[in-house]
């Protein structure tokens, strides 16, 4: 009988020390670390310890994770801010996620420039602004879920994408030039209250084909 206890309180012991392990991070990024999974196709970004989960912004060419073509997967934990140029030239990302319950506030400008094989993002309720040309360039981006809470959309944030339909919520306030140009757009969607729709013609310029006739109210 003590045996058998004192085999049941090793493998506890295990287990908790198996579940606590800590993760080896590859490198930091601002208030955050990271790793890479599945031989380096998943990079997970995790925020430190505290409420400050901000991303480090960078200039052109100097992310760790710059023209990356092995990242396909990003996973955000705990993360509130998405520095500039994070994701630059990334051309393989194809999937962004964040953790249930995020805080997200805000992704950087140019931060997934040229990220070709995305196809569609959720934007987690909890963003107020997304910078300018933050998905400039890509280009298989079809599908974009800007939520009610978006305050602030930059300029030539979304320009040359693959989106030709987009709800906008009443709760922006400001949609920067040529944010959605080159997108082709068939179908423009203003919530109700929305006060933008009047002077939409100058903030959604949206290639040849663009006529005030898209424009609707939800």
């Amino acid at each position: 009988m003590k045996i058998r206890h004192l085999l049941s309180l090793l493998a506890a012991m295990v287990l908790s020390v198996t579940a606590n392990a800590a993760v080896t991070y590859d490198g930091e990024c601002g208030n955050c670390n990271y790793y890479f999974t599945e031989e380096g196709t998943v990079l997970n970004i995790v925020a430190k310890d505290g409420p400050d989960g901000t991303m480090a912004s960078y200039g052109n060419g100097t992310s760790p994770f710059y023209n990356n073509d092995n990242i396909k997967v990003v996973n955000f934990d705990g993360v509130t801010s998405i520095g500039d140029y994070a994701f630059h030239e990334c051309s393989q990302i194809e999937s962004v996620t964040f953790s249930e319950g995020t805080q997200l506030k805000s992704i950087g400008v140019l931060a997934f420039w040229c990220c070709d094989a995305l196809k569609s993002i959720s934007i987690p309720t909890s963003v107020t602004a997304i910078g300018n040309y933050a998905f400039c360039g890509c280009t298989s981006l079809a599908s974009v879920n800007i939520p009610d809470g978006i305050e602030t959309i930059g300029k030539n944030t979304f320009l040359n994408c693959a989106i030709t339909s987009i709800t906008i919520p009443a709760s922006v306030t400001s949609i920067g030039e040529s944010a959605f140009s080159g997108c082709e757009l068939q179908s423009v969607v203003f919530t109700e209250g929305s006060k933008l729709v009047r002077s939409a013609n100058e903030h959604l310029v949206c290639a040849t084909t663009f006529h005030r006739s898209l424009f609707q109210k939800d």
